[in-house]
């Protein structure tokens, strides 16, 4: 019985840290261009490079 707890709570902690790296890129990373080119973020920190638009 403990085994299955244990195992379960390794599960569940991976999936928390999955659906955290999973908001970072879906939320975080998606404005982070917006945030560049409207000049609120120095593009210089930005995780991803952001192209000029043509």
């Amino acid at each position: 019985m403990k085994r299955i707890l244990i195992g379960l709570l390794e599960m569940a902690v991976i999936a928390a840290m999955v659906g955290g790296a999973v908001w970072c890129l879906v939320y975080c990373l998606d404005d982070e261009v917006q945030q560049v080119r409207e000049g609120k973020k120095d593009p210089r920190t930005a995780i991803l490079p952001v192209l000029p638009r043509r």
